[in-house]
């Protein structure tokens, strides 16, 4: 596969953070507003963009197809 059908491809598969990142940018919500309606810590919610082996678990991503 090139180059250009790499990208393709990871635009089609986004990581789930990437997902949840570009729904809380389109409601205009910061990291801080989105950590509280997940009820989970700014700090683990923070680590999932620092840290690449750190994913929401899934009961945090259940909440998060709740509140989009």
């Amino acid at each position: 596969m090139n180059i250009r059908g790499r990208h393709r491809v990871r635009r089609i598969f986004m990581d789930i953070r990437d997902r949840i990142e570009f729904y809380r940018n389109k409601r205009g919500w910061s990291r801080l507003k989105l950590a509280e309606m997940l009820e989970i810590s700014y700090t683990a919610l923070k680590n999932w963009y620092n840290e690449k082996q750190c994913q929401p678990s899934l009961r945090t991503i259940q909440k998060a197809c709740a509140v989009f």
